[in-house]
């Protein structure tokens, strides 16, 4: 049975339409007509317990309002959606016992308190048994680094510093389900590296395996090579004495492809760059994911 089940969830909001100036504000107090915006249409999902779901889509596509739907925040306009057997928005503290969220433009840390407070105030609103939540404290508090802040006051915290404080105060109660919404927006590439390796458990490396087809082999030349090309891949420069060449790894291997530069032109040095998983994302929301087919042992 699901622990995530929505059919047909649909959300609109609904503002008031105003004519130009005073006039217009004056009729709109007696005579209202509304303009109504979709946020959320027509959303189908059944989601298992244990799994790891990727909900993506460019800005304005609805996947927070989708999540403040799941986490009871808003109510849906029509469609039916359950969550561990609660319906969200009816029964928000049971359901706020089984969730973990992290908003990653918001927190639920207290902003003058040290991190370690924080902690206890939450320890005290879910009702977390003290043994429990030491021995979850401590874990968190390793694999996250959280040492060396943890009697520094919020506000006084780096952003990546707050993020990994706001994943550890979601997880303390040990919720059935954990919504991350943004999670890794405005941090710096060692930090988002960091929360990524938090969160994901090999599932990275598969979607770079399925989808990151294209890899981009970086060619130091000896000399200038106006005229540099090599057959079956694309070439562009960035200065005369460096070529990438962008190349499809299913039908070329990198080692293939060197052999063919070595063999033509006098280098100094090559170096190859993965695709990155923002690449990655956009490139599934573009053509859709399927599943991969089982490999053979």
């Amino acid at each position: 049975m699901p622990i995530i089940e929505t059919r047909a969830l649909r959300k609109t909001f609904r503002s008031v339409r105003r004519g130009e100036g005073l006039a217009g504000a004056i009729g709109a107090l007696f005579s209202r007509t509304y303009d109504e915006r979709v946020a959320v249409d027509d959303v189908t999902m059944a989601i298992g317990e244990g799994e790891l779901v990727g909900y993506i889509g460019p800005n304005g596509a609805g996947k927070s309002t989708t999540i403040k739907m799941l986490t009871g925040i808003l109510v849906p306009t029509s469609g039916t959606i359950e969550v561990a057997g609660i319906v969200p928005h009816e029964q928000r503290r049971r359901n706020a016992k089984n969730i973990g969220v992290v908003f990653g433009q918001r927190t639920q840390l207290y902003w003058d308190l040290p991190l370690r407070e924080s902690f206890e105030l939450l320890r005290s609103i879910y009702g977390i048994p003290r043994d429990r939540f030491r021995r979850n404290l401590d874990h968190f508090t390793e694999i996250l680094a959280l040492d060396e802040f943890m009697g520094t006051p919020v506000r006084q915290l780096s952003l990546g510093e707050r993020m990994r404080g706001d994943f550890a105060a979601a997880l303390l109660h040990d919720p059935r389900i954990v919504y991350l919404d943004e999670p890794t927006i405005g941090l710096d590439v060692v930090a988002k590296e960091a929360i990524r390796t938090f969160i994901y458990d090999g599932s990275v490396e598969r979607l770079r395996d399925e989808y990151g087809t294209h890899r981009t082999l970086i060619v130091h030349l000896t000399e200038p090579q106006p005229d540099f090309a090599v057959e079956g891949v694309e070439a562009e420069s960035d200065d005369p004495l460096t070529v990438r060449l962008r190349f499809d790894r299913r039908s070329l291997t990198a080692e293939a492809l060197i052999r063919r530069v070595t063999e033509r032109y006098a280098i100094t040095d090559v170096a190859i760059n993965e695709p990155e998983i923002e690449d990655i994302v956009r490139r599934i929301y573009l053509e859709g994911y399927h599943q991969p087919p089982a490999r053979s042992t």
